[in-house]
């Protein structure tokens, strides 16, 4: 994969120091080869490695100001912290073009934003307005409306955290249709480890030998079918990188009923469980009474005889 798109980086190539101004509509038409074939496409040099090294000093800003929290991973009906299946910080990020009109790219149910910490920081703002436009470009190439779009900064502190196998999406009901990630790590080698696993369309098997390790190197951007299983390996440095996931509005409404069924029938069947069980209960206390009861008689007529 890589080797197939030496020459679309090559053609990217920015001038050191320079932010590179990809051919949005060239990359769109590679990506969509990519995606509807193995399912995941590779670009480095994406916008430059100064364009990267600033990204990635906002991001710790960021980070330091304390706006990344805990990820969390959904349980029954709630939310809640599990380090052992995703051990990130992440925020999630609102999107002003740069015209300075808010864009629709609100936290997903459950998630909820109170401010746009990313007001200031211009170079991670640029990167979310190149996203945009990659997405309005790559729809019509897989024949898919893509108009909606959510952004996530993440950051995995290094000291082996990840993130477990999983999915963005369910095949059967996919809700998100393109994940976009955009690594901000510079002077990143092997043994710091956090890379991306994926098992790609062709892998020809669920084991991890069949599937393709990709490094989350500085400015390098990864795009992939959002129903394809992978994980973040163990890190073992700081991590950053921006994750965009690109949607179709009505798809995401259908999703989302479909969870709310789903949560709707858990919540039913959860309170049947728990009458079943309350129910069980008053009939054990009822066997204890009427068995108490029985060995009181059977004294108090040994007694009488006695007497």
């Amino acid at each position: 994969m890589l080797a197939a798109l030496a020459g679309v980086s090559a053609s990217l190539r920015p001038v050191r120091g320079e932010m590179a101004d990809p051919p949005l509509d060239a990359l769109a038409k590679d990506a969509a080869t990519a995606l509807s074939g193995k399912g995941f496409f590779v670009l480095d040099n994406f916008l430059g490695s100064r364009f990267g090294a600033d990204a990635r000093l906002q991001a710790e800003a960021l980070d330091a100001a304390g706006h990344l929290k805990p990820g969390k991973i959904s349980k029954g009906l709630t939310l809640e912290e599990d380090t052992k299946v995703r051990g990130d910080r992440i925020i999630w990020l609102k999107h002003t073009n740069l015209a300075g009109t808010q864009k629709r790219a609100e936290p997903p149910a459950g998630k909820t934003q109170q401010s746009n910490p990313l007001v200031g920081h211009a170079t991670l703002e640029m990167l979310l307005e190149k996203l945009d436009q990659l997405r309005a470009l790559i729809g019509p190439e897989i024949e898919i409306t893509l108009n909606m779009a959510t952004y996530m900064l993440a950051c995995y502190p290094g000291a082996g955290t990840g993130y477990v196998r999983h999915r963005d999406a369910s095949p059967e009901h996919p809700g998100r249709r393109v994940t976009a990630i955009y690594y901000l790590n510079p002077d990143w080698v092997d043994a710091d480890g956090g890379q991306l696993r994926i098992w790609p369309n062709d892998a020809g098997g669920d084991d991890i030998e069949h599937a393709t390790l990709i490094s989350p190197l500085c400015d390098r951007l990864l795009l992939f079918t959002s129903t394809l299983e992978h994980e973040v390996t163990p890190s073992f440095n700081t991590r950053f990188a921006l994750t965009s996931w690109f949607y179709n509005r009505s798809e995401m409404q259908a999703m989302l009923l479909h969870e709310e069924k789903e949560k709707s029938d858990l919540s039913d069947k959860m309170a049947a469980r728990k009458e079943l069980k309350e129910l069980m209960a008053r009939m054990m206390a009822k066997k204890i009474l009427a068995a108490a009861a029985s060995n009181k008689d059977g004294k108090d007529s040994d007694g009488d005889q006695e007497q």
